[in-house]
């Protein structure tokens, strides 16, 4: 069996805000300008994979998904903010699936299974406990709730940190190999690894995003990528009938 799959998160209107952008061209943050970019985008990734996780999806791009894009797709909005995570195909109906928050109420995931493959977009939070900021213990738990599933799992999503630290060594101790590309965002006017792309039952492969070293000075968006996330894409393969058609 295979799978094409892509994880983007991308930057919710609320949060594209100059303050936070120094480097940023004004009508590069603008919604009336940067939003059909994200769109356009979309419906390219939507076209070539079978399913899409995304994060920072607020109440007007879950709509644009399940009407103009004419997809199937779950979306776990965050309970205080006006975003959440969303997994959506054009290819595939989505079985099973389900929104869930954290404990703690900060964050959610989204799962459902597409040709026997459970997929999960994910949204973290930084591990910063000062600012009781828990991305690690949050990761924790969406393994937990994961433990008792059978089969392939693959969880794509931004988990704002390095498969290295706290947060993406709490997915590898429940089992998940993740398929690293190195930088896969800008933040603060330098590239970042802040999305992963993991596997449990079965093989990944991820492609490389196309930005540059971890740590070179980058501003993004950009009028050519309209977000300060780059789309990653990969491809899941594991031992089982081939998809029809």
């Amino acid at each position: 069996m295979q799978l094409e799959v892509a994880t983007w998160n991308v930057l919710a209107p609320a949060y594209a805000l100059p303050s936070r952008y120094d480097g940023v061209a004004r009508t590069d943050l603008d919604p009336r300008y940067r939003m059909p970019r994200v769109e356009s985008l979309l419906d390219r990734l939507l076209d070539e994979c079978d399913v899409v996780a995304l994060q920072e999806v607020d109440a007007g791009l879950a709509e644009w998904l399940t009407g103009v894009a004419g997809c199937s797709a779950v979306w776990a909005k965050r309970p205080s903010s006006v975003d959440g995570a969303v997994l959506a195909s054009r290819r595939h109906l989505l079985l099973d699936a389900e929104a869930a928050t954290t404990s703690d109420g900060r964050r959610t995931w989204a799962t459902a299974q597409v040709a026997g493959c459970l997929v999960v977009s994910v949204h973290l939070d930084p591990e910063w406990p000062q600012r009781r900021l828990r991305g690690a213990a949050q990761a924790a738990e969406l393994v937990g709730s994961l433990e008792d599933v059978v089969g392939p799992v693959v969880v794509l999503g931004d988990i704002n940190s390095s498969w290295d630290r706290r947060t993406g060594q709490a997915l590898a101790w429940g089992g998940f190999e993740a398929s690293r590309v190195g930088a896969t965002a800008a933040t603060n006017g330098r590239t970042r690894e802040l999305d992963v792309v993991c596997a449990r039952g079965c093989t990944l492969a991820a492609r490389p995003t196309g930005l540059p070293d971890v740590g070179t000075p980058l501003w993004l968006p950009t009028s050519d990528l309209p977000s300060d996330h780059a789309p990653v894409r990969a491809t899941v393969t594991w031992d089982g009938p081939a998809l029809a058609g």
